[in-house]
């Protein structure tokens, strides 16, 4: 296999792949289907609250992965691990 056949293979993986996830985190696990769902979730639950007369506590978002909270968090378990404060892979 040459370079550039690799490279065009790890180009091609999907965002759920390994690769993906290590790179992008959890954002990588939820695909564009995974999102549309839980926002489909998310408006049917708050019309179903709404058409109740809003008895009730009103229907709390589902969690969704940040990319940005994820870098955050490995930019910081980096910097612990340059520091020797952990170790690394733990």
């Amino acid at each position: 296999m040459t370079r550039r056949e690799l490279l065009v293979l790890v180009r091609h993986l999907p965002p759920d792949s390994p690769l993906g996830i290590a790179l992008h985190g959890e954002a990588g696990r939820w695909s564009t289907t995974d999102h549309l769902l839980a926002s489909t979730v998310e408006l049917l639950a708050g019309a179903n609250w709404q058409r109740g007369g809003g008895k009730g506590s009103k229907p709390k978002p589902l969690p969704r992965p940040d990319a940005r909270a994820e870098k955050r968090r490995r930019e910081y378990v980096g910097r612990l691990q340059r520091l020797g404060l952990i170790k690394a892979g733990g």
